[in-house]
């Protein structure tokens, strides 16, 4: 399911390559098929493209947060939620990255 649509983005951003909303979904589907540089690959390059877009840093964050850089992740939601006050996403995303942030600090903590 998600192969095929990552297919689909990459002609698109072949023959379209400013159009931020292609690299968007590229990265969604990078983000299912677990290819997560990748991911945020394609995020940046949206960021890039409309900086001015929540969605661009909601990709950010999740692919961040697929890598577990979570202060990054929750700084993308954070900056996100800047531009987009009442976005319940972002607002859940920037909670999870910083719940996740947190339950990794702590097993490091205590590994230690």
């Amino acid at each position: 399911e998600w192969q095929p649509a990552y297919e689909f983005y990459t002609k698109a951003i072949a023959s379209n390559p400013h159009e931020a909303t292609f690299y968007s979904n590229r990265s969604a589907c990078l983000l299912n098929l677990e290819r997560f540089q990748e991911a945020l690959d394609d995020a940046v390059i949206v960021k890039a493209l409309r900086p001015d877009w929540s969605k661009s840093f909601y990709r950010l964050s999740m692919a961040r947060l697929s890598l577990e850089r979570y202060e990054d992740a929750a700084m993308a939601a954070w900056e996100g939620l800047q531009l987009d006050p009442r976005n319940k996403e972002l607002k859940g995303l920037l909670q999870t990255c910083v719940q996740q942030g947190r339950e990794h600090y702590q097993k490091q903590k205590a590994g230690n």
